[in-house]
């Protein structure tokens, strides 16, 4: 696959209501530009094994309007928001390209407080 993503979090914990970023990295290792069609942010509670929309969250979109260069990257964000504590929750995303790709990099952990 020549599309690989990293996804880091501005911060490893927040206070209740206030917004974090996350900020995704799209790296292309094959000899043809890659064009992006949409990043779908993805939240869920540690313990969970699956993402749910039972979290008291309000996640940004994120925006893709760009083409990842071939042998090269790009970077994209988007902000969340959480509206309870919580001890551990997790933010990640899937990436979904025009020519049928699909990756999703290993979540980021926070917890709110």
């Amino acid at each position: 696959m020549a599309l690989t993503a990293t996804i880091t979090l501005n911060r490893t914990t927040a206070p209740v209501g206030q917004k974090v970023t996350a900020v995704v990295v799209v790296s292309n290792s094959a000899g043809s530009p890659v064009t992006l069609t949409e990043i779908v942010p993805q939240i869920k509670k540690t313990a969970l094994t699956f993402p749910t929309d039972a979290s008291p969250v309000a996640v940004g979109k994120c925006r893709v309007d760009q083409t990842v260069p071939a042998a090269g990257s790009e970077t994209y964000v988007f902000d969340v928001c959480f509206q309870s504590a919580s001890t551990s929750e997790e933010v990640g995303c899937i990436i979904y390209s025009a020519d049928g790709q699909t990756v999703s990099p290993t979540p980021d952990t926070i917890s709110i407080t």
